[in-house]
């Protein structure tokens, strides 16, 4: 675990993900995220910003490997509760971006996903 004084230097280290390429991801993620799915479109999403040379990672630095847990129905309150929020790395140098992925979905009554992704 990192201490807060850590956490800071590592912050203010920290670089965006540049604007083209932000633009680029932004749009393939919307491509993925346009329709209804069975499952949450996390392998693609993953792989288009593995394919930008980034990585999603855990709290630690380790590479992303949880879970996205819920099936609350789209409009209820529960539904607005179910969010990720994971963070970016560059895999060349593991430097920390201050862009992170969001993740948001909930379940439509005929059981697939709406899903609403974007790297911020």
């Amino acid at each position: 675990m990192k201490t807060f004084k850590e956490f800071l230097a590592e912050m203010a280290q920290a670089v965006s993900i540049k604007q083209g390429i932000l633009r680029r991801i932004g749009e393939e993620i919307n491509a993925i995220t346009r329709d209804y799915h069975k499952q949450i479109p996390f392998r693609q999403i993953q792989e288009v910003i593995d394919k930008y040379g980034y990585q999603l990672v855990q709290e630690d630095g380790t590479p992303w490997s949880g879970f996205l847990m819920g099936g609350a129905e789209c409009g209820s309150a529960e539904a607005s509760q179910q969010q990720a929020t994971i963070d970016i790395v560059r895999k060349e140098d593991g430097m920390q971006m201050r862009n992170s992925l969001v993740l948001m979905w909930c379940k439509m009554p005929s059981g697939s996903y709406e899903v609403t992704a974007y790297v911020s």
